[in-house]
């Protein structure tokens, strides 16, 4: 139920970030802009209307004693290494993340200034993006919720690099537009939808096996510290591709620094996973 729900409500997101563009050419080329005013306007009171006609139940729960933010993080930090598998998914999240920011601060630089081509090319590459992520969150939902976890996590994160690989090779090779624009896409399509798969699967796998009290700190310690490396990621690659005329080279050893770190670290994460699957059998009844 948690991954159909949480995989559904990404691939509803996906799809509004691919369609919304289109939707909004089309309604601005139909309808005037006091229009698309008043439409917004209808719009909100709908959704207020929807708000107001939901019914709220208050769930008693016993009073506890109030904790304050630092003896909940050492609680939280207590938690994680009784359980390798979540330290194990925030190294991961940030080896990824950071990874990612390469691509994501590469293309459309090695694209439009290294190669001289024009920036539709760089919309192509973009929608893949989308795609992709719309795509995997729909696989993500179809596959059953604990199976193979440790063959999807370590396989989508070689994917990954091997997009990254790819997209590397594919702007050293050539500059034809043509070839880039249907092959970048593709490439790009590939690595959003392994990255889906990976994100969405660590994430349903904490919301199905973590104890409900405690949930909220960890996802939340999962996700802050995964996607802070980002911005910091940026600044490496930004720095990384103004000092070097070949950003494909660098993307392309990236990629390749990702798959060996996926493949040394297989062994340890496949363990702790077991190890993971004993803890969950035994805390069977405070999870669920």
């Amino acid at each position: 139920m948690w991954q159909k729900l949480t995989s559904l409500t990404t691939a509803v997101a996906s799809a509004s970030r691919i369609l919304s563009p289109v939707l909004g050419i089309t309604l601005y080329a139909l309808i005037s802009v006091e229009g698309l005013i008043a439409l917004e306007i209808v719009a909100t009171l709908v959704a207020m209307l929807i708000m107001m006609s939901l019914h709220f139940y208050e769930i008693k729960v016993e009073k506890q004693e109030r904790v304050s933010q630092k003896e909940q993080f050492k609680q939280t930090l207590q938690y994680v290494k009784k359980r390798p598998f979540i330290r194990d998914s925030i190294v991961a999240e940030i080896v990824v993340n950071f990874f990612y920011t390469a691509v994501v601060t590469g293309s459309p630089f090695i694209i439009v200034n290294q190669l001289g081509l024009p920036n539709s090319v760089v919309i192509w590459t973009e929608t893949g993006y989308s795609i992709g992520y719309l795509t995997g969150s729909l696989i993500t939902s179809r596959l059953r919720q604990q199976n193979h976890f440790g063959i999807k996590i370590m396989s989508t994160m070689i994917l990954v690099g091997i997009s990254l690989v790819g997209l590397g090779f594919l702007f050293t090779v050539t500059k034809n537009q043509m070839i880039i624009s249907v092959i970048g896409m593709l490439l790009s399509l590939l690595m959003e939808l392994s990255f889906a798969i990976f994100d969405l699967a660590i994430e349903i796998r904490l919301q199905s096996t973590v104890e409900h009290n405690i949930l909220g700190r960890v996802s939340s310690t999962l996700y802050t510290v995964g996607y802070a490396i980002m911005p910091f990621g940026t600044l490496v690659y930004t720095w990384l591709y103004d000092m070097f005329p070949r950003g494909s080279f660098i993307m392309m050893i990236s990629g390749l620094i990702l798959i060996t770190y996926t493949v040394l670290s297989i062994s340890q994460f496949v363990r702790n996973i077991q190890k993971d699957d004993s803890y969950v059998k035994e805390h069977a009844d405070q999870i669920n």
